[in-house]
């Protein structure tokens, strides 16, 4: 049976399945529940200037809010507001806070300062552990993936054999590893001026093919769900 009633009914040209077309938008809820031609019952009617273009809500899995330690620069409420203001309804936030998310009981205690903060859709990252055998108690504390891991990281704990016990861990545990395929030593072989006129030339492809060959290598033999932040 279909929808025939909803909280709020928009008229308005839409992006819907590849085209941009007039349509009416249902939502209930939180949720987009009927895209039609017709309009259906609702306790609200809204209907947007044809200069305006409606679409679904942007996820973004990559974001660094600051909060904890970097609070004076952005904090929960204003990072989730300033995406939600930009049209993004769900995002996967990076441990790279300071303290870095790399302990349970710090994961724990930021779940519950978003969840108590904001209601936009979060997936929470754990950060590259130097004992692997975290990762069990991390998945079932709210972690969605491990990384993004720096080369950086990867280096103090002890380079490949590390990196390798980190992904047979994961592949074991079932949580996905984010990779940052960036060589710190060929960053600093560099030279040249390091201003963002130069950003393409310091951090140019060249340097994440090493680490995302290593990778690739690893997630293959491994059947490792994977994404590689080049």
């Amino acid at each position: 049976m279909g929808v025939s009633k909803a909280d709020v009914l928009i008229k308005a040209r839409a992006y819907v399945r590849g085209s941009v077309k007039e349509v009416y938008v249902g939502i209930t809820g939180s949720e987009i529940t009927y895209v039609g031609n017709e309009p259906i019952e609702a306790g609200n009617r809204l209907e947007l200037p044809s200069q305006y273009i409606l679409l679904p809500g942007f996820v973004d899995i990559h974001v660094h809010f600051r909060d904890f330690e970097l609070s004076y620069k952005e904090d929960a409420v204003s990072g989730t507001q300033a995406a939600l203001a930009g049209g993004y309804v769900a995002v996967g936030d990076m441990p790279n806070t300071k303290p870095p998310i790399k302990t349970i009981e710090l994961l724990r205690r930021k779940i519950e300062e978003f969840s108590r903060k904001t209601s936009i859709h979060m997936r929470h990252y754990f950060g590259a552990p130097q004992d692997p055998s975290v990762l069990r108690d991390a998945l079932s504390n709210g972690a969605y993936a491990v990384g993004e891991v720096l080369p950086e990281e990867v280096a103090e704990y002890g380079g490949d054999q590390y990196l390798e016990a980190l992904f047979k861990e994961a592949a074991g545990v079932g949580i996905p590893v984010i990779m940052h395929c960036e060589d710190p030593v060929i960053i600093n072989q560099y030279n040249g001026p390091r201003d963002f006129e130069h950003h393409n030339l310091i951090r140019g492809p060249r340097l994440s093919w090493p680490v995302f060959i290593t990778s690739l290598g690893l997630f293959i033999g491994m059947a490792l769900r994977s994404t590689s932040h080049i």
